[in-house]
């Protein structure tokens, strides 16, 4: 029914009491009044009814006009949009949160924590084509044994393509050295090592090239480029104008200004780090040899060439890289050179390697999906949470190559060490601990006994943390003392840079050159090498296969460290779990006594322990059957007070497992 003002009722009849007269009437109700009752007045003018009381439409108005009416409204209005507003921001919140918590979780349990590592120089690995020199198919052919040993994740030392097969001494980023193969063979090896479901970084040399680059020719002339399509190289080394305060004679004697400072290089540290240009007429800056020119990342140009070299070996797979020599990435623009023996990072260094790290990170980079990429840093003086905000996941600490047969009092020099690594590691930033590299002598020479390397690799292999093994270390590998090379293209870079040895004949299973190999093979290497080792119920080699397995248990991956017993010739720690149970670890550091063994006894009181461990894994040296038979530790099921005392000889390690 229609009434006169176009508004719609519903017919309704009802029943009115007033006075004690009782009456029935017509009401209807009105869509446009929320539902109240409305009678018609004779007017024809909708009245509300309620409580017994009418109301007509203008009384209606007057309330929704009253002041408290009209602040009510707002107040509910206010709040609307309050709620419309915190479930936006909540949404947003909740998908940036998401983010951060995988990010976090990416962190957290990342692949990277608490992988074994393995570092290989190629040339010396195994060579696959009887050339003499290793290359990455002899790499390829050993992943089995890199995986009998557990090794997660593979380190290739500089493959680039470099000057005589020097791939510190770079000419081309973006190429393999062909010494040791080509780009398909490092197509193939990346793949066969995702196929065994571990992963590859490579070393990434950034911040030299040799002076053979074809960067560097242009650079000195000063040379503009002609064409778009150039690279604009000039500026892309530190050059500086020198400073006529200390004026001398060049090699025509001519006067040249002096170095603009008194830096030394790094190889001797004797000889000066500038070497002046008689072509551009300035000094170009050089953190090792002459031969080998300091790059300037102040050029935006190089910097941007740079990324495109990380992008390309993304695209071929590699899981991530390792940053050579990080302090010396940004000496500074060439005309306010920095201070190089200051141990902070410049603000530049730190920019780029977040710039690096955001490439990593970018899907359209290409490379392999769904896994993060690992960036890693030498960590000599570099601050691990001052990089962890740059997105550097690891930093290699060397603490422990400072461990040598010199040093005093090696158990508390050791406990120091490792506490002062530990203290920078943070939630994001593991420590990595590495007791080898291309640059360092072996362990196994430098802590002056063979018999220590079980020692050495028990307390590093299970530490907190990455562990970045040096290849041959698990067998025990030594200095090599070294015949002139076969060809002096291929320089040796130190004792440490030996071949891998796989067997037992004279070219250790590494090349089957009619030739030889192109470096001597170490003489002689009974019981050093692979084969040797896996046959002999006891050897390294099965100490850091047994070292890898217990890595891998979540017990161990999860336990908290502290240190144990340390003293002047004894070093131990515990690693163990909220609910109690775990390991210790302890060390005795003395050389091995050539004509009898010398037992000493430690107390376990300063390891706050309680209850029975069972020996989890000894040392080669606690069976060792000369001056007087084995430590009788090494009997089977063995057993330890841990609230009592431990006896142990020269360079015995023990692994006590205790339950909670």
């Amino acid at each position: 029914m229609a009434t006169p003002s176009g508004e719609y009722f519903h017919h309704q009849t009802v029943r009115i009491v007033k006075n004690g007269q009782t009456t029935f009437t017509v009401i209807e109700k009105d869509e446009t009044t929320n539902g109240l009752l409305i009678q018609r007045t004779n007017s024809g003018t909708p009245a509300a009814k309620c409580n017994g009381e009418v109301f007509t439409r203008a009384d209606l108005m007057k309330y929704k006009e009253a002041p408290f009416w009209s602040r009510f409204r707002m107040c509910l209005l206010l709040l609307l949009w309050v709620a419309i507003f915190g479930l936006t921001g909540g949404a947003v919140y909740l998908v940036a949160s998401s983010g951060r918590a995988c990010a976090e979780e990416n962190w957290a349990t990342g692949w990277w924590r608490n992988s074994l590592m393995y570092q290989i120089n190629v040339r010396t690995f195994q060579d696959s084509d009887s050339d003499g020199i290793g290359d990455l198919a002899g790499v390829r052919s050993r992943l089995d044994y890199l995986q009998s040993i557990k090794v997660e994740t593979i380190v290739l030392n500089p493959i680039f393509m470099g000057v005589h097969g020097n791939s510190f001494a770079v000419t081309d980023f973006s190429n393999i050295d062909p010494q040791i193969g080509t780009l398909q063979d490092f197509n193939e090896l990346v793949a066969d090592v995702h196929a065994r479901n571990m992963t590859i970084v490579i070393d990434f040399v950034v911040t030299h090239t040799a002076r053979e680059h074809a960067w560097f020719p242009p650079s000195e002339m000063a040379t503009p480029a002609f064409s778009a399509d150039v690279i604009q190289t000039r500026d892309f080394y530190v050059w500086h104008d020198g400073v006529w305060d200390t004026s001398e004679l060049d090699y025509q004697g001519r006067t040249i200004p002096g170095p603009p400072n008194s830096w030394k290089t790094r190889d001797d540290g004797r000889s000066t780090a500038w070497t002046w240009s008689g072509t551009r007429k300035q000094y170009h800056l050089h953190h090792l040899s002459n031969a080998l020119p300091t790059l300037n990342y102040a050029s935006e140009t190089l910097k941007n060439v740079m990324d495109d070299v990380l992008r390309f070996w993304l695209r071929r797979g590699v899981d991530g890289f390792r940053v050579l020599t990080v302090k010396d990435i940004f000496p500074g623009p060439s005309k306010y050179i920095a201070n190089l023996s200051d141990p902070a990072l410049p603000v530049e260094t730190t920019a780029l390697l977040k710039r690096w790290r955001g490439i990593m990170d970018t899907p359209s980079s290409g490379g392999r999906s769904g896994i993060h990429k690992v960036l890693i840093v030498d960590g000599e003086g570099v601050s691990i949470s001052q990089l962890g905000i740059f997105g550097v996941d690891l930093v290699v600490n060397a603490n422990l190559m400072k461990w040598n047969s010199t040093v005093k009092n090696p158990g508390q020099h050791i406990a120091a060490l490792i506490d002062s690594a530990l203290k920078t590691a943070t939630h994001r930033n593991p420590v990595s601990w590495a007791v080898g590299n291309y640059d360092e002598h072996r362990a196994a020479s430098r802590v002056g006994s063979l018999e220590l390397v079980d020692a050495v690799n028990i307390i590093y292999m299970l530490l907190p943390g990455t562990v970045m093994a040096f290849y041959g270390d698990e067998l025990g590998l030594k200095d090599a003392a070294q015949s002139s090379p076969r060809d002096r293209n291929y320089p040796a870079d130190g004792p440490q840079i030996t071949p891998m040895l796989w067997t037992l004949d004279a070219l250790a299973g590494f090349t089957n050159s009619s030739n030889g190999p192109w470096i001597s093979i170490p003489k002689p290497h009974q019981r050093s090498d692979v084969q040797s080792q896996l046959q002999t119920r006891r050897s390294h080699l099965k100490v850091f296969q047994q070292l890898a397995e217990l890595r891998k248990t979540s017990a161990m991956r999860n336990a908290a460290y502290r240190a144990g017993v340390v003293g002047e010739t004894v070093f131990s720690f515990v690693r163990q779990l909220k609910w109690g149970s775990g390991y210790l670890i302890l060390v005795d550091l003395r050389k091995n006594g050539l004509l009898e063994s010398h037992p000493r006894e430690y107390s376990l009181s300063s390891a706050q322990l309680k209850g029975t461990g069972v020996l989890a894994l000894g040392s080669v040296s606690l069976y060792n059957t000369k001056n007087g038979g084995p430590n009788p530790l090494a009997k089977q099921n063995a057993t330890v007070d841990l609230s009592g005392s431990i006896v142990l000889r020269e360079s015995e390690a023990v692994v006590i497992r205790f339950p909670a």
